[in-house]
């Protein structure tokens, strides 16, 4: 069974050619040794114990195909037509007929990987040079080994204007599963400000879209980045990302989950500098057989630093939600202040829910909490609302929209957030 994956990502590794940068040939090579040796992940490795890659492992995919084409209208449902900027990404790759990127403020630059490689190949070097080695990294490596597009967006020092730039992920459809590599870099500079919108939408056929994102906020910098994923029944996506906040910068972190058959995303956020801060919120809203697992992990390695993360779970049918939060607070990271609860909602007996909050404190003068509660409906509310005439299915939806609305409202701007309001209605309550 896993050797039909580890097959088809071997040979594609042997055939792919060699990149146009010099320094770029070493780095896959180290990045296919690693993946090779580690091989898929099994639920053997701690990070991935509650899931299972059987469906990945047990199937051949295409790694090498050329970009193919979605339906014009699947892709007019899914954009932002408010953003400043937009690039979709059809297999990796650029279609030009549906991004913008024309008339950006001064200091903003929006770029495809391959456009960013020819145009400040020193500036996203380190990124992409990033070894990841550990066991439970093997799918980051093989990304590093076979990335083959993806996007840039690079912030100038001191951009005020707080614009709001979407990439929108998309897979063809073809006789043979495809498997896509891509990776994003989000470079902030002192003082930048920005919104930046992730949208994994039609992963369909039973494509895998393996992806690492990586942010990297300079001082007094300030993102809100938004992952939203809403795949169709048969998508899958594995994504990792990174993200390096300096001194005073703040990164906002606003992850949805609405679907899909697999969904995994391992979230590694380290505040490297003084008074650094990160706060992340999210919503997994699952029915069906659909599986989404979220590892979300925070490194205090500096003074004064801050963490919130509220996550919010629904899971109906045979659905399963995953959430891993841990919270490591370094030596010399005294004045630290993380705050760390996931509240869930179970509305069927053969769904399940996972929560696992974690704390590591190496460093006196903190001040840390965490909290998890897993529950159904409130009986007592439901009761009260059919008292007022309400149909129980009525009564039901207007609690579960209360149980979302709050997170969702908080994310970013109306313009990013009552989109997802409607999202979530017409996947959930509809």
């Amino acid at each position: 069974m896993t050797g039909a994956f580890l097959n088809s990502a071997r040979s594609a590794i042997a055939e792919q050619s060699a990149p146009a940068l010099a320094w770029l040939a070493p780095v896959r090579a180290h990045a296919a040794s690693s993946f090779l040796a580690a091989g898929v992940p099994t639920r053997r490795v701690e990070r991935w114990k509650y899931t299972e890659l059987k469906t990945v492992a047990g199937k051949s995919y295409d790694f090498l195909l050329e970009p193919g084409s979605v339906e014009i209208d699947e892709i007019d449902a899914l954009l932002n037509r408010d953003c400043t900027a937009l690039l979709v990404l059809i297999d990796g790759e650029l279609d030009a007929l549906h991004s913008r990127r024309e008339d950006l403020p001064l200091g903003l630059g929006v770029y495809t990987l391959s456009e960013a490689l020819s145009r400040l190949p020193e500036r996203i070097r380190p990124l992409l040079e990033q070894e990841f080695n550990a066991p439970d990294e093997s799918m980051a490596s093989l990304n590093a080994a076979l990335m083959r597009g993806g996007f840039v967006i690079d912030l100038g020092k001191n951009l005020m204007m707080e614009p709001t730039i979407e990439v929108l992920h998309l897979t063809s459809n073809r006789a043979e599963p495809l498997a896509i590599n891509t990776r994003g870099i989000v470079l902030a500079a002192a003082g930048a400000r920005a919104k930046v919108v992730e949208h994994f939408g039609h992963i369909g056929g039973g494509n895998l879209l393996n992806s690492v994102t990586q942010l990297e906020l300079g001082e007094d910098s300030q993102l809100h980045f938004v992952r939203l994923q809403d795949l169709c029944s048969r998508g899958q996506v594995i994504s990792r990302l990174d993200a390096k906040v300096a001194a005073r910068a703040r990164l906002d972190f606003s992850q949805v989950d609405l679907g899909g058959e697999l969904a995994r995303l391992d979230t590694r956020v380290a505040l490297a500098g003084i008074a650094a801060q990160v706060h992340a919120r999210g919503l997994t809203a699952l029915k069906g057989r659909a599986h989404v697992d979220h590892q979300f992990e925070i490194i205090h390695a500096a003074r004064d630093t801050r963490s919130t993360q509220q996550f919010r779970a629904i899971a109906d049918g045979r659905s399963r939600s995953v959430f891993a939060g841990k919270v490591i607070v370094q030596p010399g990271a005294d004045g630290a202040d993380a705050q760390q609860s996931t509240r869930n909602l179970l509305l069927s007996a053969h769904a399940e829910i996972d929560a696992k909050p974690e704390l590591e404190i190496y460093a006196d003068e903190v001040k840390c909490s965490h909290g998890a509660t897993v529950g159904q409906l409130d009986e007592a509310a439901l009761f009260y609302l059919r008292s007022r005439g309400i149909d129980a299915a009525s009564a039901r939806a207007m609690l579960l929209q209360a149980f979302v609305e709050e997170l969702l409202a908080g994310i970013a701007s109306p313009s990013i957030s009552a989109p997802l309001q409607e999202r979530f209605a017409q996947r959930f309550l509809a």
